[in-house]
């Protein structure tokens, strides 16, 4: 399924909750999103 941003890739770099939420909105309008987070991961997987 595409759509209006098929063919562009996106680096996402943001940590906790604002930054994750843009690239979502950037994939679920066709954009392939690369999530580069620290090795200890985003912080807030601990939130749960």
């Amino acid at each position: 399924m595409g759509g209006p941003l098929q063919g562009l890739m996106v680096v996402e770099m943001g940590q906790l909750i604002a930054g994750p939420f843009a690239g979502k909105f950037f994939a679920d309008f066709g954009a392939t999103v690369v999530k580069i987070e620290p090795p200890e991961g985003d912080p807030l997987r601990g939130w749960r």
